[in-house]
């Protein structure tokens, strides 16, 4: 994650979160919960950011991270668009609230680092964005290739205050750095957002002889919460399945937020 900040009509620079990259905040212990019908793991980054110079703050907003990886393959609602979550892949849900506005006119962007890497582990160049697929549905995801088999779906919709919009992504360059930047239009108390990280290599995927995406249930939640709920009894998932799935939630995690 690399930039927090509140942007106006124009595009220039308003309110950041000074101590985005530097707060003091650790993922917290993997749990198990669901998925619709799919068995899951999950993990939060919770914390409390300080928007505004040093010194003299604007205020503090709440900014919570966190990271499904499902068993096998699900679907998930991102508002009232549906997702689909491949199994061994990572459901993130980016939850900000009570962000100090200073025009109802502005807007949030929100940026990550994109490690792309090729085969031979040298850096490649500009990540391609295109949609996923030519359904009017999968027009609304945006594919991000993040290099060596790995893909960001990115919905082009978030939540904000309940109700699901439109909002913009973009490639950037940022020094010797490459950015997904989002860009989310006001919300005068929450934002919910939802996208995926996988990989197409078999080896990252759990060997559990799921079918294809699109063929399992999809969850009935309207919006996506902040902190998904524990399974209420232990997972019947074998211990080499949730191993490999947890080395794969580590991969994933490198390479989407270095």
């Amino acid at each position: 994650m690399s930039r927090l900040e509140e942007i106006k009509p124009d595009n220039k620079t308003g309110l950041k979160a000074e101590n985005f990259n530097a707060v003091d905040a650790e993922w917290t212990e993997l749990e198990e919960t669901t998925l619709g019908d799919a068995e899951a793991v999950s993990t939060s980054f919770i914390t409390p950011v300080i928007v505004g110079p040093k010194g003299k703050p604007a205020g503090t907003a709440n900014f919570n991270l966190t990271a499904t990886i499902v068993q096998s393959n699900a679907t998930a609602m991102n508002g009232n668009q549906s997702l689909p979550v491949p199994a061994g892949a990572l459901k993130f849900t980016i939850s900000l609230s009570d962000w100090p506005f200073e025009s109802t006119n502005n807007s949030v962007r929100f940026a990550i680092t994109l490690a792309a890497r090729g085969k031979d582990g040298k850096a490649r160049g500009k990540p391609s964005k295109k949609p996923r697929g030519d359904s009017d549905k999968l027009k609304k995801i945006d594919r991000v290739d993040m290099g060596e088999g790995m893909f960001m779906d990115a919905p082009a919709l978030a939540v904000l205050d309940g109700v699901t919009k439109d909002i913009t992504a973009t490639v950037e360059q940022s020094g010797n750095a490459v950015e997904y930047v989002w860009v989310f239009p006001y919300f005068n108390k929450t934002l919910y957002y939802d996208p995926v990280v996988g990989s197409e290599d078999p080896s990252a995927q759990p060997t559990d002889g799921t079918e294809e995406v699109g063929t399992t249930t999809t969850t009935t939640a309207p919006v996506p919460t902040p902190a998904p709920t524990p399974a209420p009894t232990k997972s019947s998932t074998p211990a080499t399945v949730v191993g490999a799935t947890m080395a794969t939630a580590v991969a994933l995690l490198a390479s989407a937020l270095l």
